[in-house]
């Protein structure tokens, strides 16, 4: 058996400036495996979510857009790669879809993932996150159930 030995920890957390460090004290002869081995713990499950991402009302927005949008789309490539970006696109203002140049206002974002969180994290990471493209007071993350199957690509 072990016994957990922490340093550097009071009950009201880390002491200031200390390190936590874990430490194991052997307190028994170590048993020998008996019967069938556990089973390792199964995967959390991932739920999907939906991100609504409207960009900034600031000026200059678009063209900010427009200069940081090849490393938006290399971190788009690799969530893809991953799995845990599943689908998604930019939203459009409703001339475009009678004329061109198309204009880009925002992003919408169907990610696969085991928290909120998690989801959270990686949308604070983009590109469009830090450049200040998307607004990050009108953004929305929200758990999402499709009806239908994923689109294919």
């Amino acid at each position: 058996m072990l016994a957990r030995v922490f340093h550097g920890v009071t009950s009201g957390g880390l002491v200031a400036g200390s390190r936590l460090s874990l430490a194991y004290m052997s307190t028994a002869t170590p048993a020998r495996p008996r019967g069938r081995p556990k089973s390792p713990p199964a995967p959390r499950p991932k739920h999907k979510f939906i991100v609504y991402a409207p960009d900034s009302a600031d000026e200059g927005t678009f063209e900010r857009r427009l200069s940081v949008r090849p490393r938006h789309m290399e971190g788009v490539k690799k969530l893809l790669g991953t799995g845990h970006l599943l689908f998604g696109g930019a939203m459009l203002i409703p001339e475009s879809v009678d004329s061109k140049p198309t204009e880009m206002v925002g992003s919408v974002l169907f990610y696969e993932a085991e928290s909120l969180e998690e989801v959270q994290k990686t949308v604070e990471s983009d590109i469009y996150y830090t450049s200040g493209v998307w607004d990050p007071k009108r953004i929305v993350i929200a758990p999402f159930a499709p009806a239908m199957p994923w689109p294919a690509n």
